[in-house]
């Protein structure tokens, strides 16, 4: 039986997270703050630690961070349970040492199915690992920096295939991964140039991307010698899980990869040529329904602002006629200016 540590304050949520589990099977234990959480982890040794992160006095940030200190509990899943949806939080919850999150409130019909995933445990690549990270775009480097630090690995980062030539001339790292739409020096192009280097052709290549995503993008990517060809984006626990299978291939030699690529450098320049006209004419539909998207927005503003022009004209002369018809003065009757003078008129005014 399974053991599994929840260090929540809010007692519903602990009551539903322990319902939950023990219908499955598992054992459950419980904590009510960081530090009673941390205690009960050295003493339990639990196969998985569901950890808040707003806990009261020490947050789940700094509780993983401690757990992780432990040698203990170093390779213990601890999944971050958050309803925090800012900008960065995933990436401060996977730096503090956290294997994977879940997101409140709680969904009964996927939490086991969610949690399941994490109680797998592949085998340990053994030695320090370098990633050598290539990408033009500085958050998707930060993130993929942040989520193999926090596994322990090591990471040097590129913006563009040139640079990442050039790092690799001064280190050979333990794997690459690279996007594929960069400027300077795409991935592809960086792939070919890799494979061609004896000092480089044995690194583990993998491709890493969100604009080239077709069968034949594939193909062509894994003809240059990609050991992967990824689609962003993958959950962390997933993206880990696949480069640690490829590198443990790679250390025990059950790397398969296509045939020598030699003497058909014409054949792959057309492939080539092939995907970027592919992209291009992706991105002309997409700037066209952009363009009529536009259009349409400035037609009905223009619409809008000659209605508000329209009804401020006729506010306008309501107020010029409004205006000067009358004065009151001291006498309660009206004065109503005439030619020259101003003159009195007879009578009474109803």
């Amino acid at each position: 039986m399974k053991t599994v540590l929840v260090i929540e304050d809010n007692e519903q949520n602990l009551y539903l997270t322990r319902f939950m589990l023990e219908q499955q099977g598992y054992r459950v234990e419980s904590a009510l703050d960081g530090p009673a959480g941390i205690a009960a982890a050295l003493r339990l040794q639990p196969d998985m630690i569901l950890l808040d992160i707003q806990l009261p006095g020490m947050d789940g940030h700094e509780v993983a961070r401690r757990l992780r200190s432990h040698p203990a509990l170093d390779r213990t899943p601890i999944v971050a349970v958050t309803s925090y949806a800012m900008a960065g939080d995933r990436e401060r919850i996977l730096k503090a040492g956290c294997t994977g999150y879940i997101e409140k409130p709680i969904n009964p019909d996927t939490f086991i199915n969610d949690i399941s995933l994490h109680f797998s445990r592949p085998q340990k690549v053994k030695g320090p690992v370098q990633i050598l990270v290539v990408d033009d775009i500085e958050v998707n480097r930060y993130f993929l920096e942040t989520v193999f630090r926090s596994h322990g690995w090591t990471t040097v980062a590129a913006c563009n295939g040139a640079e990442a030539l050039a790092l690799a001339a001064k280190a050979i790292p333990t794997l690459v991964i690279a996007d594929i739409l960069m400027p300077v020096m795409d991935g592809f192009t960086l792939c070919r140039k890799w494979r061609a280097d004896a000092r480089l052709a044995d690194v583990p290549f993998v491709f890493y991307t969100a604009t080239y995503t077709g069968q034949d993008d594939e193909l062509l990517g894994l003809s240059l010698g990609a050991d992967l060809f990824l689609i962003k984006p993958l959950e962390p626990d997933a993206l880990l899980g696949k480069l640690r299978e490829l590198l443990v291939s790679h250390r025990d030699g059950l790397l398969r990869r296509n045939p020598s690529t030699a003497g058909v450098e014409s054949s792959h320049l057309m492939q080539y040529n092939a995907a970027l006209v592919r992209k291009l004419e992706d991105k002309m539909r997409q700037l066209e329904v952009l363009n009529r998207d536009l259009e349409q927005r400035v037609v009905k503003r223009t619409s809008q602002l000659e209605a508000a022009q329209q009804e401020l004209e006729g506010l306008s002369l309501v107020g010029t006629w409004a205006a000067p018809h009358c004065v009151v003065g001291p006498d309660p009757r009206p004065i109503w200016p005439g030619p020259g003078i101003l003159r009195r008129p007879a009578g009474n005014l109803h």
